[in-house]
């Protein structure tokens, strides 16, 4: 993850992840595809709202996943009358997150440097495959990032590298809560230092730290009911909440702030398109 200051600008309040809600929260803005683990920042009290263009379409297990917490709104973005209708909530917005191919951001006229020049004190954060590096220039998903960097080798063989869906889901969680922690440092610097700042983070990178920390041998992995108490599967954390659909039951929060508990608004996930392209008042 890096975090750099991309312009000066007058010193902003941290008005994110109130203690009693009803207090001022951030505004973040996501494009398109939202990135997983940021909804970690809806759950602690930001106004998260997704825009996407008339007729988008996001599978059901990515919706449920990935857009918990999230409003939904339509605004044609690539187009000139929906650029004017995504830099009139940039006026408002704290944070911008964009997870497109790299570049199209910047073609759309979304890129960081604008975004600041336009709204100074922004916090723009972008997740990609791998940058910067071998190709950075692409766009990929979870396997990719593993396979760029050896994982899928290590869980298998260099001649019998492990498939894809043997070795899912490795790099979106942790890279998206890396995303959150960096927009989160980023709101602090921008209260006590002043300026805008890009977060990157990239699904490579998150492979690479992960490697680093070592690999449990597969012998033990097999035989985890021998290995002691310390080492046997935890019960998950789940939460419950209402949706248009019906109740849901997802994954929480495995570790539990005490000041800032948890918190989903409800209902917990709607419909894309369900809200209108505007902020919630503070």
């Amino acid at each position: 993850m890096t975090l750099t200051r991309r312009k000066m600008a007058c010193f902003m309040a941290f008005v994110t992840f109130p203690v009693t809600w009803g207090s001022p929260n951030a505004r973040l803005q996501d494009v398109r595809r939202v990135v997983g683990q940021a909804r970690t920042l809806a759950a602690q009290g930001a106004d998260c709202l997704n825009i996407h263009p008339p007729g988008f379409i996001e599978a059901p297990e990515f919706l449920f996943n990935c857009h918990v917490g999230y409003r939904q709104a339509v605004v044609d973005s690539p187009l000139d009358r929906g650029r004017d209708q995504v830099y009139k909530l940039v006026k408002d917005a704290d944070v911008f997150i964009e997870n497109l191919r790299p570049g199209l951001a910047a073609q759309e006229g979304y890129s960081p440097e604008e975004l600041a020049e336009f709204r100074p004190g922004i916090i723009c954060a972008s997740v990609k495959m791998n940058t910067p590096g071998p190709w950075s220039g692409m766009c990929g998903f979870d396997m990719n990032g593993g396979a760029l960097t050896g994982l899928l080798c290590e869980c298998g063989t260099p001649d019998q590298p492990a498939r894809p869906r043997a070795v899912s889901v490795i790099n979106d969680f942790l890279t998206g809560y890396m995303c959150a922690i960096g927009v989160q440092a980023a709101l602090l610097r921008r209260a006590t230092e002043g300026g805008s700042y890009k977060v990157t983070v990239s699904l490579a990178q998150t492979s690479t730290f992960l490697l680093s920390l070592g690999v449990i041998p597969k012998g033990d992995l097999m035989d985890i009911k021998n290995m002691g108490p310390d080492h046997q599967w935890k019960k998950p954390n789940l939460v419950t909440g209402p949706t248009p659909w019906g109740e849901y039951t997802r994954m929480g929060s495995q570790v539990e702030m005490s000041r800032t508990p948890e918190f989903w608004t409800d209902p917990m996930c709607v419909p894309l398109g369900s809200n209108l392209p505007e902020w919630l008042p503070r």
